[in-house]
């Protein structure tokens, strides 16, 4: 992995550092990120609550303009047991104003069944 101008590493809480980017961006914009992935778990095996509840910094952010207004995406990888309905109304709910018409959608993954849960813009 090689960072650039356009590409770099953050090790810091996801949620936090996206919501803290969002109110530190000054002036029009028209979103920051082409893309959130969201890879991660607690050690009980869930995803935590800021990545993908409608109170969570994430969705606060993405309502806030975290993700480009066309063409941008939020998606989140939940293990194969969990339900992903939840965090794509939540996902729909944050970008309703910002970037609304987006698609939201599941795909499950061939071998590990883990269930990716994907809303575009």
């Amino acid at each position: 992995f090689v960072e650039g101008p356009r590409l770099r590493v953050a090790v810091e809480d996801g949620a936090a550092f996206a919501l803290s980017a969002v109110r530190s961006a000054a002036g029009p914009r028209e979103g920051l990120y082409d893309a959130v992935l969201v890879d991660a778990y607690t050690a009980a095996g869930d995803v935590p609550e800021p990545l993908w509840t409608k109170e969570g910094d994430l969705c606060t952010a993405l309502s806030a303009g975290l993700l480009r207004r066309e063409g941008g995406l939020v998606a989140t990888n939940f293990l194969p047991d969990v339900d992903t309905q939840p965090a794509l109304e939540a996902y729909r709910a944050a970008l309703a104003e910002w970037a609304p018409g987006g698609l939201g959608f599941e795909i499950q993954a061939e071998g590990t069944g883990n269930r990716l849960a994907v809303h575009t813009c």
